[in-house]
């Protein structure tokens, strides 16, 4: 199996197999890649507005016209894949789509394009910082999504919801590490761990870490979320039975 870098000029067809009224082919690459492609396909005189829709002609590498359609030129760092980014539009039969996409291939080809591998241009936005994990799998799910309810929880969290839930409680537990570490690393300092809630120099509020878990899962739940959380409390047997923070958790085991 051939090894690819993540820095190779990539192209497919991205809309799905089969006929129809319209047909995508997106390029993807550096913006030195897609700008001389936009002169070699379209003319050394051409010049693509970003982000607006140029009607063109798209011939093969002979200069035979394939068909005719539309052009949007998406320039670094403002497109899907974080590159920058050519879609040609045209009519959707699979037979001129792949006429269209042979052709391509020929024009590119010293310049190193190469056939994207499936779902690349999705991980592409994640390695360029475009969208994050959560993100990148909400796309396969809002792709394969069955019911309107899945439909609807992939696109929140293609937007981003789900993510920045999880971040805010994350940065919070983050916190709490931190303080917990300074404890351990620094005893000498006297770092008071039973500081009451309002003594303790960041918002901690560990019960409210577990509500806010329970909620986002609540608000999403066609997703696979974390089933468990392991961590460990050290406090009086007193404590320990009147605990809130015991009565958030579904299962526990003790060591007295």
């Amino acid at each position: 199996m051939p090894i690819y870098s993540d820095r190779d000029p990539i192209v497919a067809i991205a809309t799905a197999s089969g006929r129809g009224g319209v047909g995508i082919i997106r390029l993807s690459g550096s913006d030195s890649f897609i700008s001389g492609f936009i002169k070699d396909y379209f003319g050394s005189q051409e010049k693509l507005k970003p982000r607006y829709a140029h009607y063109r002609q798209f011939k093969d590498d002979r200069g035979v016209l394939l068909d005719e359609g539309l052009a949007l030129y998406f320039p670094t760092p403002r497109s899907y894949t974080g590159e920058s980014v050519l879609e040609l539009q045209a009519h959707g039969g699979p037979v001129v789509l792949q006429m269209l996409l042979h052709s391509i291939l020929r024009l590119g080809r010293s310049a190193g394009l190469r056939l994207a591998e499936p779902g690349e241009f999705t991980k592409r936005a994640f390695l360029n910082g475009r969208i994050d994990l959560s993100q990148a799998e909400a796309v396969a799910d809002l792709i394969d999504a069955t019911t309107e309810g899945a439909a609807r929880a992939a696109s929140r969290s293609l937007n981003g919801d789900f993510s920045k839930s999880i971040h805010a409680v994350g940065d919070q537990i983050i916190e709490l590490r931190a303080l917990i570490e300074a404890i351990l690393d620094f005893p000498e300092e006297e770092i008071d761990f039973t500081l009451s809630p309002g003594e303790i120099p960041f918002e901690f509020n560990l019960p409210d870490y577990f509500s806010q878990l329970k909620k986002i899962r609540q608000e999403n739940p066609d997703f696979t979320v974390l089933t468990g959380v392991e961590c460990g409390l050290q406090t009086t047997a007193s404590v320990l039975k009147k605990n809130t923070v015991l009565s958030q958790m579904e299962e526990f085991d003790f060591i007295i």
